[in-house]
């Protein structure tokens, strides 16, 4: 802290080890002040236009040098280091004057020659008496008021400093344990940071970077260890963690005097600015984040060039804001990013380079996207993942190193009655690979594991083996993945209740396409928003507290980008009811809604099959659409050909529901209009998909014959119709075959809406009608199979 010295007309005022006593007093206050002075110009000047400069050893003899005392000495030798004092010392006048002279000696100022003596207002006055009067020289009166003013600076940075969040800073003890990488992870994420620093090969494209992540992804241990890289290479200006959990670091309201608090403590020139600034108008810590951003931010920085435009400006000064999604106003959020963007786009002469870490936040993204008015290019953002080989790597790594350093501690910890004896081979490979490969790439799932087998007074491999048997969906006594439920509890909690089931239709449509072995999936967000049948706003919102868990693109490149969900360990959570309550997915129920879905848009791609006049066929919509029209989730675009070939593709197979759901199925089937089911099927996958669908409908229909649904005989006038049609009537059997899933068998459909299809061929062994009222047609079963049977 800086320390003025007090000046006024009396004797001299020292710390009691600058004091002397008796008749030896004068001499040894002299000694002092010279020590003192000595002591105080080693340390060197707080300045920010020039480097501290370094005091002789000795002063000499001061009677010869000048005793005008200059604006430009004021400022510069006066701002003391004197934080090694316990008070204030106090000079008299002469004091102060000595003071300057060794300071101007010190720096090799010339001594002025002949200077002539000054002319005071009492020039040659005698005979008069001044009675209790403060004297004070004009010089006096310059240092006076630098005193007063330097007084006023320091009670605006007490005030900065009280507001500033020390919980939040690099090295705070409330953050204990600090996250940090392991020396041989995200190497490569690391690399790249330090190039956008160093400038490395042009590595920085931008003053700001936006490094992203899914939750649990290590942002904060990157964020923390790359921060005390650049504090080391003593270029880190400031840093601030949000963290939800605890009070002061969740608000924004800290966040602009903290940084500033910390850029005052690194840098003379912003000190001075910042202390002026609050010295004229300290209400500024009270206004807004804009108007604090612009005053003790902005106007500093810009002020330091204009004082001095030829400033280094290759060295710069970092700053690095964690966890920004954590803070508890998203508008503030986005305040933010707009501030620092268009600061840092106008700030190319100062590199204050800005590090902002986050997860992809759907209003981050915008924020982010929309001030670019483009999307996030490369340059602009680093990525976080937790699904790649190298992630996988990295997380091995980790449960390697700290799995052995269990083991070697183990020891000193239970020295007590029960102490822990672990094998010098613990764990054995096998286990740690297939612990490893459970825990997959995610940091945080690798910690909370660490953290259970290390539970204090307990068999390490017995808590190694429950871990395994829990990620394998065994039963377990215990969850020792509570912590990792706590976080995936909190974002979904964030879900509104009236938007929930459709965010949960779409979390479970992730999840069972990405189950099944259909073909032509559809994997973009746009696709998935036609399929499900969502429209633009309905879908984004249903999404929009989840973008931490799921890889959800902007929707102008929805129609490019996929959707997923970033790890497994969610789709688990989710997965099972005990853990994720209210927010448990029905993975049956899914399927049923699929099935429903898939039967909607199947009756509009077959509406092309119909061969009735226009108008007449009671199925066919006025538009006769013969594709899918996609929602309005991406505006621009107006096909939705994969959706079309993903329903065609894999129709039959989505009707193949678990069987507690087949009878709600029934009942949507009757809404399907097979009259429209082409003659043959049309591909591969119809041919194979067909018989997979007759086997799931036919097991366990007791009587064939009065099924309305399908059956094996005739049962309303249009069923008759349909057979008394054919070109040669089919056998009629009482019975469906038993192994009718084959796909050996192929099948063909007759339907009044085409009335030139009616060929029965020689092979044809069996006749069947599917579907209700007049949606429903008339099919035939051949096969090799069959005719055995009957033989």
């Amino acid at each position: 802290m800086l320390i003025p010295i007090t000046t006024t007309h009396h004797a001299i005022s020292l710390p009691e080890t600058f004091q002397g006593q008796g008749k030896n007093q004068e001499n040894y206050r002299a000694q002092s002040l010279n020590h003192f002075l000595t002591k105080q110009l080693s340390l060197g000047f707080f300045s920010s236009s020039r480097e501290a400069f370094q005091p002789k050893p000795t002063f000499p003899d001061s009677s010869h040098v000048t005793e005008r005392v200059t604006d430009h000495d004021i400022r510069d030798i006066l701002e003391i280091e004197a934080s090694e004092l316990e008070s204030p010392l106090s000079l008299s006048e002469n004091d102060n004057l000595q003071f300057v002279r060794r300071v101007q000696i010190a720096r090799g100022m010339e001594e002025p020659q002949n200077q002539a003596q000054e002319q005071g207002p009492l020039q040659g006055a005698h005979h008069f008496t001044i009675r209790e009067a403060t004297l004070l020289s004009s010089d006096q009166r310059k240092i006076n008021n630098y005193y007063l003013s330097t007084s006023r600076h320091e009670t605006a940075l007490s005030i900065l400093e009280s507001r500033r969040v020390s919980e939040a800073h690099l090295e705070s003890v409330d953050r204990e344990p600090l996250p940090k990488c392991h020396p041989q992870t995200r190497q490569e994420l690391r690399q790249r940071l330090i190039n956008w620093l160093l400038n490395t090969h042009g590595g920085r494209q931008r003053l700001m970077l936006w490094l992203r992540g899914p939750a649990g992804a290590g942002k904060s241990a990157v964020a923390q260890t790359f921060g005390e890289f650049c504090q080391k290479e003593k270029v880190l200006g400031a840093a601030h963690f949000f963290s939800r959990s605890d009070e002061p670091r969740s608000s924004h309201k800290g966040l602009i005097p903290s940084i500033a608090s910390q850029l005052a403590k690194q840098h003379g020139g912003y000190r001075r600015q910042v202390a002026q600034i609050l010295t004229d108008d300290s209400s500024i810590l009270n206004k807004t984040l804009r108007i604090q951003f612009q005053k003790l931010i902005v106007e500093p920085f810009n002020q330091l060039l204009a004082e001095e435009p030829d400033i280094d400006s290759q060295r710069p000064i970092v700053i690095i804001i964690d966890g920004l999604d954590e803070c508890s106003s998203e508008e503030a959020q986005v305040e933010l990013i707009n501030l620092i963007g268009n600061y840092a786009e106008k700030s190319l002469h100062w590199p204050l380079l800005w590090l902002i870490c986050s997860r992809p936040e759907d209003h981050i993204k915008r924020a982010f996207a929309e001030r670019l008015d483009q999307p996030i290019a490369q340059e602009d953002q680093e990525e976080i993942t937790c699904d790649g080989e190298n992630d996988k790597k990295d997380v091995y790594i980790i449960l390697q190193e700290e799995l052995a350093n269990l083991r070697r501690r183990s020891s000193d910890w239970y020295s007590g009655p029960n102490p822990r004896h672990i094998p010098i081979a613990w764990p054995p490979e096998d286990k740690l690979r297939r612990l490893g490969y459970l825990v997959g790439g995610l940091p945080v799932l690798a910690s909370i594991v660490i953290r259970f087998i290390d539970t204090p007074y307990t068999d390490a491999d017995v808590q190694l083996e429950t871990c395994t048997r829990f990620l394998e969906h065994q039963p377990t006594s215990v969850n020792p993945l509570q912590k990792l439920d706590a976080l995936y509890l909190y974002i979904m909690n964030q879900v509104s209740d009236d938007i929930l089931p459709i965010t949960k239709l779409i979390i479970s449509f992730c999840i069972v396409l990405a189950s099944k072995p259909w073909h032509e999936k559809i994997y973009y967000a746009s696709d998935f928003g036609t399929f499900l049948g969502i429209d633009k706003n309905t879908f984004y919102r249903a999404l929009q507290k989840v973008n931490s868990v799921i890889d959800v693109p902007l929707w102008d490149q929805a129609h490019r980008n996929q959707i997923k969900i970033f790890h497994k360990s969610f789709s688990d959570f989710l997965l099972d009811e005990k853990r994720s309550g209210r927010f448990a997915l029905d993975l049956a129920e899914t399927e049923l809604a699929i099935a429903k879905l898939a039967i909607r848009h199947y009756n509009l791609l077959n509406q092309g099959n119909c061969k009735l006049p226009d108008g007449s066929c009671p199925f066919k919509s006025k538009e006769a659409a013969s594709k899918i029209t996609p929602t309005t989730l991406v505006p621009d675009i107006l096909d939705a050909k994969q959706v079309c070939k993903f329903v065609r593709m894999n129709f039959w197979d989505m009707l193949c529901i678990s069987d507690t759901k087949k009878t709600s199925l029934a009942e949507a089937l009757r809404t399907f209009n097979f009259c429209h089911l082409p003659y043959v099927p049309i591909n591969k996958r119809e041919e194979k998909g067909i018989p997979q669908f007759m086997q799931w409908i036919t097991v366990n229909n007791s009587d064939p014959h009065k099924s309305t649904l399908i059956r094996s005989r005739p049962l309303t006038e249009l069923d008759k119709y349909h057979f008394d049609q054919c070109s040669e009537q089919p056998p009629l059997q009482d019975q469906f075959p038993a192994d009718i899933g084959e796909r050996r068998y192929t099948y063909t459909f007759i339907s009044s809406h085409r009335p030139s299809d009616r060929a029965i061929t020689k092979t044809t062994n069996m006749a069947f009608w599917i579907g209700e009222g007049h949606r429903a047609v008339l099919g035939t079963l051949s096969g090799r199979g069959l005719a055995a049977q009957q033989g």
